[in-house]
Formats: C-alpha cells, structure tokens, sequence
C-alpha cells in the first residue's frame, strides 16, 4: 500500500510539471515530464502496459523518472526573481503579442515675429520670407494711417502687442472662410503663441482691440464676440471709465 501512495506521489508531481511545461509553451519539458507521469500514475500505467503488453520494471521506471526530471527541467523556461520576467530558452515557443505605437505628433511649425506694426498687423518671417500678416478677427485703434490722427488707445495696443510679440516664435493658422489676403495683399491669418494662447482673441479680452467681422463671419467668431463682452463688462483696456471720449469699434477694416 505505501509502495502504491509513494507512486501516486510522484505521479501527481510529475503531473504539475506537465502542466508547468505546457503552460510555458516549453515542447521538450512537457514530452520529458508527460512520460514519467504515465508510469507513476498506477490506473495510467496499468492502462498503458494493458494496451500495449508493456511491462517496465522499477528501475528502468526510476531511471526514466530521474532523466525525465533534468531533461524538463533543463529545458524550462527561466524566471528573473528580480524583474518577476520569464525568459524564454531556446525551445521555448514564442509567443508574439502586436504592441499598436502611438507615434507622436508632430511638432507645431513656428515662424519668427519680424517686426510688430501695431496692435492688428504684424510681421513674419515665412519660408524666408517677411510676410505682412492683417490678425483675423480684430481691429484695434489706429496708429500709422496717414489719413487719420493717432486713434484712442492705438499707442497703447500697439505698445501692448510689442511687449508680448517682439522676438517670439509663433504659430499661424488661416481660415478659409476669410480668403488667404486682403486688399492690401497682407496674409489674413490668427496667431497663437508657444504656449497655445491665441493672440487675436488676447488682444480683444484684454481689452486692446475690438472684435471685427468683414462680412462673413469667422471661425471663432463666438469666442472673440464673448471675449469683448467680457472686456466690456470689466472695463479693461479701452472699455476702462474715461480710457476714451468713444469706445465704438471701427466700422471699416483698414
């Protein structure tokens, strides 16, 4: 009886290295431990020797249970106790998982400030080239038109689109629904700064510029309308009591 529970034994563990072996894809290591299992197992073996009139005597079944053993073992997989990682050996099968790469996205192409004009035009370096560009959605009070004097609040919106413009890198952005130029032959696009900031609607909420629609409205136009209603509404920049005799926005876009 202690003869057939010490093969039961054995039996059971060579079966959790079967088990171990084909959980680990590991080919070799599961042939090497399955067979010890079949002779260790007394209602597998008697199965088997029945079926095949096979009769293994225990020291050939020892042998095979000991060779069984270093073989399996050999060839399972070793574990990194340190990192908690399988490493794979050389039979063991591989088993590829697809990893889906986000590629990043590419970086925003940024053009120097050239020179600040005044509070609505600018210029930029463009492929080389100094490009005048006329800022969607704006029009700020009047500094250099000969035709007119120096408008209220224009030094100050000029003065103010120079301190955050001059020398930085920025961003442009057209929008189809305005055309590429006006009839100046200036680029009509909005400008964002390095850290996202739209500079357009930053002159209107600060009170600098007004919000200007030329005939069809434009992308942001919500924004920029709810911009000055703010600017309005806490008295900032132009919009401030006694800032100017008449804060009426300009009627035509020069």
């Amino acid at each position: 009886m202690l003869r057939g529970i010490a093969w039961w034994t054995v039996g059971m563990l060579y079966l959790l290295f079967t088990l171990v072996a084909l959980s680990a894809n590991s080919a070799v290591s599961f042939l090497a431990f399955l067979i010890p299992t079949i002779i260790s197992i007394p209602p597998i073996y008697n199965f088997v020797s029945k079926k095949f009139n096979l009769e293994i005597k225990t020291g050939v079944k020892i042998i095979i249970l000991i060779v069984g053993f270093f073989i399996g073992g050999s060839y399972l997989p070793k574990i990194d106790v340190k990192k908690g990682q399988v490493v794979p050996t050389a039979t063991t099968i591989p088993v590829t998982k697809q990893v889906n790469k986000i590629s990043p996205l590419p970086s925003p192409v940024l053009h120097r400030i050239i020179r600040v004009v005044d509070g609505d035009t600018v210029v930029v370096n463009i492929n080389n080239k100094d490009e005048t560009i006329r800022l969607i959605g704006i029009n700020s009070p009047e500094v250099r038109d000969p035709r007119k004097p120096v408008e209220c609040f224009g030094k100050e919106a000029s003065t103010k689109a120079k301190e955050i413009l001059t020398g930085k890198n920025v961003r442009i952005e057209n929008d189809p629904t305005q055309g590429d130029k006006d009839k100046y032959k200036r680029l009509l696009r909005y400008i964002f700064l390095e850290d996202g900031t739209n500079f357009n609607k930053l002159m209107i909420e600060e009170g600098y510029a007004f919000e200007y629609t030329y005939n069809i409205p434009y992308k942001y136009q919500e924004e920029f309308k709810e911009a000055q209603r703010l600017a309005e509404l806490n008295k900032k920049g132009l919009w401030a009591d006694g800032a100017c005799i008449s804060a009426l926005p300009i009627k035509i876009m020069e």
